[in-house]
């Protein structure tokens, strides 16, 4: 089955009136991640020796 472009309503079909919009929306999406940071620090993220949790210890240990 085919799409025809009819088959969209004219703001499906051009969903931006320019692409100001769609920059506004990318940030929106995917922010700067400087600016969503948190407290954590990298080393923190991943800990594979002894993980928090026992479900955690035993899907690395399977792999």
């Amino acid at each position: 089955m085919s799409t025809n472009q009819n088959d969209f309503t004219a703001k499906e079909a051009n969903p931006l009136n320019n692409l100001d919009e769609w920059e506004d929306d990318l940030l929106l999406r995917y922010p700067n991640p400087d600016g969503i940071a948190t407290a954590k620090a990298t080393q923190e993220y991943r800990n594979y020796e002894e993980p928090a949790r026992d479900t955690v210890k035993e899907f690395y240990r399977l792999k």
